[in-house]
């Protein structure tokens, strides 16, 4: 940025492409505002009670309770930290590196993609975006397969054969995080196709598979078929559902995408830079254009068709590349304002009153976003908490021995460090089971989950209610439930 003396005015030459700096401003902004909500969360979801077992698994060899379909890298990562010290709070320092490295990486890559006026803009869009900022609190695998996504693109745009192999690598890696990464190969096979590309550059198709050897490993260490984990999730995930609190229809995502963006002006933008797009097809940028615009209809074709489980979490990977459609509207429009107020009212103040309106513009979307960011974030900061109460009275009370049975294995399994079984499918059987078994002495009842019918009218000279906690958000009613076996 240059400011120059005129005779009786400053002109300020104000050059994006020159400014070394914007990297800073996004990684500082990002710390900054996860500093912020680093303790807003009380409770961890399902998910993440599913990571932090494992993670508990490897650095102190307690039991652990992951659904067989999950990919295994991110609590391998997560477990680097966790050798140093396995506290949550420790945890969650490498969760503020993660995502400041994601923040980074995403403007490096998407700077290499299109140019650094649309990457430093979507990337702020990224960073002030709620869904990304309610994602960086919680121990999900959506932002670290951001990173290695973003990585991998990074090197895909390097594009000499040592780059080409890191980026096969790092995708792999963002696949063995999070298995729907793999939705963005075919924007990678297009783009190396319309580029003509020699047959050595797609030597990143077999480094894709060195990325899979956490999972090939962990396959047969648990004596499984080598990819089995993977089958399993694929499988399991294209199984028509009538249970689960966030089933929908096809028109969902598109339904809810001012709630995604964040507010409905972003939606606005991302029609007109949509247009803005296609106008450049044929352009020196027509592949990337493409590029970006394959990844986002086949990532939004297989969540809408192929899985009836719907959550606005599960568009954050594309999240970038759609901020990167919505820069494209707000600078053009933020260019033909700006031209007209040069041209027309001879604004002598800036050369250019581009950036002027692209400020005001960008605003009109950040601050709605802020709002829904803190509102989203303290709504949910309290959920599952009580489980956590729960599994530490159980922790405190009880031998390494014991076995809990329970409808909510990842939290009892994490906080209370035991092992866990599930509830038979009635009380005739719960006897026997807990007759056959002299470890399992206690029944750990979430409410947040469905509850067998016969629990609710267990006979008070077999079992006495331990603890009973009640729902943060509603002392009136009970959210969690520890009732002791008495054994004759």
């Amino acid at each position: 940025m240059k400011i120059a003396k005129k005779k009786d005015y400053y002109e300020i030459d104000f050059n994006i492409d020159k400014l070394k700096a914007l990297p800073a401003v996004l990684i500082i902004l990002t710390f900054l505002l996860n500093i912020y909500f680093f303790s807003a969360n009380k409770g961890i979801w399902w998910d993440e009670a599913e990571y932090l077992s494992f993670v508990n698994h490897l650095v102190k060899g307690s039991p652990y309770a992951l659904w067989e379909g999950r990919a295994i890298f991110y609590p391998l990562m997560l477990s680097i930290f966790g050798f140093i010290n396995s506290s949550e709070t420790f945890l969650r320092v490498g969760l503020v590196i993660i995502i400041c490295l994601t923040i980074f990486f995403t403007y490096v890559s998407l700077q290499k993609l299109l140019n650094t006026k649309l990457a430093f803009l979507a990337t702020l869009l990224l960073v002030s975006s709620w869904m990304y900022n309610f994602l960086s609190i919680r121990f999900l695998t959506e932002i670290p397969s951001l990173l290695f996504q973003m990585i991998s693109l990074y090197f895909f745009f390097k594009d000499d054969k040592k780059s080409r192999v890191l980026s096969g690598l790092f995708l792999g890696l963002g696949i063995a995080t999070r298995f729907t990464s793999l939705l963005i190969i075919p924007s990678y096979l297009i783009f190396d196709i319309l580029s003509k590309k020699k047959i050595q550059n797609y030597i990143w198709i077999p480094a894709v598979l060195l990325g899979f050897i956490p999972i090939l490993a962990y396959d047969l260490m648990i004596g499984r078929f080598p990819f089995e984990t993977f089958y399993t999730f694929i499988i399991q995930s294209m199984m028509p559902r009538t249970w689960g609190r966030n089933l929908g229809d096809w028109t969902y995502y598109f339904a809810n995408s001012p709630i995604i963006l964040g507010s409905i002006i972003s939606l606005v933008f991302l029609g007109i830079g949509l247009l803005f797009a296609l106008s450049r097809i044929k352009t020196k940028y027509s592949n990337n254009i493409i590029f970006t615009l394959t990844y986002i209809i086949v990532y939004l074709i297989t969540y809408s068709f192929l899985t009836e489980l719907k959550e606005d979490r599960y568009m954050l990977p594309i999240l970038p590349f759609i901020f990167i459609i919505v820069s494209m509207g707000l600078v053009s429009i933020s260019k033909a304002i700006g031209n007209f107020i040069s041209k027309k009212i001879k604004l002598k103040i800036l050369k250019n009153a581009e950036y002027i309106i692209l400020t005001i513009l960008a605003a009109l979307i950040i601050i709605p976003s802020f709002d829904l960011m803190k509102t989203t974030i303290n709504n949910s900061a309290n959920t599952y908490a009580e489980l956590k109460y729960a599994g530490e009275e159980i922790k405190a009370n009880t031998d390494s021995s014991q076995i809990i049975m329970t409808n909510d294995a990842p939290h009892i399994t994490y906080y209370s460090e035991r092992a866990t079984v599930g509830f038979p499918s009635n009380e005739s059987d719960l006897l026997q089971v807990l007759a056959a078994n002299p470890n399992i002495n206690y029944l750990t009842i979430s409410f947040y989950e469905t509850v067998p019918e016969y629990l609710m009218n267990l006979t008070a000279d077999k079992f006495s209610i331990v603890q009973q906690v009640m729902l943060t958000s509603n002392e009136n009613a009970t959210a969690a439930a520890t009732i002791a076996y008495l054994r004759q």
